[in-house]
């Protein structure tokens, strides 16, 4: 049932596009170079927006698993941080007899619980993803993003090749940006809670350098 209804909304957002396609295409003089041209210059693009955001969505699932081993503790580093500060300004406040000082630590509080609750955030949707993988995946994304073993050592372990762990890991990603669509889950969502993590930024970015390499490998394999 729910593999029926993603294919739904699949090709529900095919016919959007393809409906607003034809419908500025029935503007245009019902000539064929004009309309190949019309195409080539406004309707790749709709389609090459689609890829690059699905693309980032992509590179944001490899991101978050890569660290969700590690959130649990930064999130306790932080709390401890804010638990601290707590009870500095507290017994500062009786120091000081302006109130500058009190305002500038419960200032630097606040933003701390925020930071923690976007973590807590991303820590949630991650367990969300996980929950969502069947057990095979799961397995994969653990054995790859969690206790990052190598390509070759996860395939030894399966007993599969190389190519075909390199095909499984990104159909997981795949299934996490589908995930996502049905969710509501959207790129903008996901970039407000990482919002201020360097960290994540750097690791998201080096997702999408993979991607990239991985691509034009694949397009070379094609041509040889």
């Amino acid at each position: 049932m729910k593999s029926i209804e993603k294919d739904y909304i699949q090709e529900n957002k095919k016919r959007k596009i393809n409906n607003k396609i034809n419908k500025m295409c029935g503007n245009i003089q019902n000539n064929g170079e004009d309309i190949a041209k019309f195409k080539r210059v406004f309707v790749k693009p709709l389609y090459s927006k689609k890829e690059d955001y699905e693309l980032k969505m992509k590179a944001y699932a490899k991101a978050l698993f890569v660290i969700y081993p590690t959130l649990p503790n930064i999130i306790s580093i932080v709390d401890g941080i804010v638990e601290k500060r707590a009870s500095t300004s507290i017994s500062m406040s009786s120091i000081y007899s302006g109130a500058s000082h009190t305002y500038k630590q419960i200032e630097k509080m606040i933003d701390m619980t925020e930071r923690k609750c976007k973590l807590l955030n991303i820590l949630t949707l991650v367990k969300e993803f996980l929950v969502a993988l069947n057990e095979r995946d799961y397995e994969l994304v653990d054995m790859r993003f969690f206790r990052r073993k190598k390509i070759s050592e996860i395939s030894e372990r399966l007993n599969i090749d190389e190519r075909t762990i390199f095909r499984r890991l990104n159909k997981v990603l795949v299934s996490v940006v589908k995930y996502c669509n049905l969710n509501l889950i959207t790129l903008e969502m996901i970039e407000s809670m990482v919002k201020g993590e360097g960290w994540i930024k750097e690791i998201y970015k080096k997702a999408l350098e993979d991607f990239a390499v991985n691509k034009s490998r694949g397009k070379r394999l094609n041509h040889e």
